[in-house]
């Protein structure tokens, strides 16, 4: 019961962070990262408690998984310092259309608190990016 208590309540404040935004990415089908206390590693859960580790995701989730943990990294770290610009290379490569818009949605809002920059070589993501506003710089 107490690795129950720790997994449900005393996760990492990175694991916090990610959570809502991972959740938001898959568009509510995962709710839940969770940091287990006896092993080394890190398990999405959805609505049904059904729990997936690193190795049993797609692709696509686990990248959009880690794409939340380094986005809950800066916001957790951010709490504590000043914000610093975010880089990000070409994100959406392995993500589908529907996951794509939420990832959009949150980078825009993230960029509401700090410079964000996108590189791609996508016209869909750039087309995406002009849709919220984005400015365009080519190279």
């Amino acid at each position: 019961s107490a690795k129950q208590e720790y997994e449900k309540n005393r996760q990492p404040g990175v694991i916090r962070s990610a959570e809502g935004l991972f959740a938001q990415i898959t568009g509510g089908s995962y709710h839940r990262i969770i940091k287990t206390i006896d092993q080394n590693e890190v398990l999405i859960e959805n609505d049904r408690h059904q729990r997936k580790g690193v190795l049993e995701m797609s692709r696509g989730t686990r990248e959009q998984l880690y794409l939340a943990m380094r986005l809950g990294l800066i916001d957790e770290y951010e709490t504590r310092s000043e914000p610093l610009p975010a880089i990000m290379d070409d994100v959406f490569v392995n993500f589908d259309d529907e996951r794509d818009k939420h990832v959009i949605e949150i980078l825009n809002s993230f960029s509401q608190q700090r410079q964000v920059l996108v590189l791609t070589c996508h016209q869909r993501s750039l087309d995406s990016y002009k849709d919220i506003g984005a400015n365009l710089i080519k190279v």
